[in-house]
């Protein structure tokens, strides 16, 4: 009994994350951004996705940390897409920072 009790208090005390995740259909890549630092990739979608649990919503981040060994051909996805103007669809998800994290992208 104490250990169910004790498992109790632990869960209560972690603070809870929730994770948003969105599909957005039908959109293009409209902007690419990378800074000199490595701090991974950003773009915009145009029209822009629609994920309420980040903080700016506009731009969706791509980072290696965050997207494993997937990175080298999301981000050639991303730039293939952007330069043949296709429409794509994005899956994002968001924690509640400052950027979206782009999940999943879909080329029509």
């Amino acid at each position: 009994m104490l250990k169910k009790s004790l498992f109790a208090i632990v869960l209560m005390a972690m603070p809870s994350v929730s994770l948003a995740q969105t599909t957005t259909e039908d959109v293009k890549i409209s902007m690419v951004s990378l800074t000199q630092t490595g701090a991974g990739v950003n773009i915009q979608t145009e029209p822009r996705h629609q994920l309420d649990n980040c903080t700016n919503d506009y731009w969706l981040s791509l980072s290696k940390g965050a997207s494993g060994e997937n990175y080298e051909l999301l981000l050639s996805m991303v730039l293939t897409a952007q330069a043949a103007d296709s429409t794509v669809t994005v899956v994002a998800k968001g924690l509640g920072g400052d950027f979206c994290q782009l999940d999943r992208l879909i080329i029509k």
